[in-house]
């Protein structure tokens, strides 16, 4: 798998130069069909994202995850080159149980969430065709990420009465961070040509390397009631690298 994402991403930086080469040569002669699409200055991207883990951080996380990105790119003078940040926010687990506010009044509720986050942050250079309509693009990055859980309990909600619980206190039970870094690609297709942008889709990868963190897992906090008045709290926490591959699929206004 990792052999044939470095080859498909060789591939995408080989087609992203011999394009961008291209466009070089033929700036003083004549300009192709689709040559009227204008020349990308900036761009800002909205995309989804898979992730699936990789290596160490696999066999601690068995299940992959989703998340969000927000991308702002510069193209350097009128190189094909474009750098900037990207920041993505991944949700690789959570869980949700309920419990009696206490022994003494079971007919009360509290019901107890807990969320696995991950932001990593980057700044990156883009290799891409700043023209055509459909540009092939190979990327880096190098940056951080954070990795925490928190938990919220809800309550005022009385068993078998329908209702929404309402969050009334939140916890931090877990908090690292560390260094990420990684490459990718993929292709970006005009979808359409505005005055002021052009509006892509884009469809691409990226494989993400993480420096060793400490965190928790969906399932990773467990409550031993055998002694009912006074319950123990068991953390399970994790210590691994962090790799991940992800795949990326949404929009960029370039303008």
């Amino acid at each position: 798998m990792k052999k044939a994402f470095y080859s498909l991403f060789a591939l995408l930086l080989i087609s992203a130069v011999s394009q961008a080469q291209t466009f070089d040569q033929m700036r003083g002669g004549k300009r192709p069909a689709d040559a009227n699409i204008k020349d990308s200055k900036a761009q800002i991207g909205l995309y989804a994202l898979y992730m699936s883990p990789r290596d160490n951080f696999a066999d601690q996380l068995t299940n992959d995850a989703g998340g969000l990105g927000f991308n702002v790119l510069w193209r350097v003078s009128e190189s094909p080159l474009k750098i900037g940040f990207d920041i993505n926010w991944l949700l690789y687990g959570m869980d949700r149980d309920r419990r009696p506010l206490s022994t003494t009044l079971p007919e009360f509720e509290v019901v107890i969430e807990r969320y696995n986050n991950m932001l990593p942050m980057h700044f990156m250079a883009v290799l891409e065709p700043p023209r055509g309509l459909i540009r092939p693009y190979a990327e880096t990055f190098a940056g951080f990420r954070f990795i925490w859980t928190n938990a919220s309990i809800q309550g005022n909600q009385v068993v078998n009465v329908p209702g929404n619980p309402q969050s009334f206190s939140t916890s931090n039970l877990a908090f690292d961070a560390n260094w990420s870094y990684g490459f990718g690609g993929g292709l970006k297709i005009v979808l359409a040509e505005k005055r002021d942008f052009d509006l892509t889709l884009n469809l691409g990868a990226k494989y993400m390397y993480g420096t060793t963190a400490r965190y928790l897992t969906a399932n990773d906090v467990k409550i031993d009631y055998a002694n009912p008045t006074r319950p123990v709290v068991n953390y399970n926490y994790r210590n691994s690298t962090m790799n991940m591959f992800l795949i990326q699929a949404g929009v960029n206004f370039i303008f």
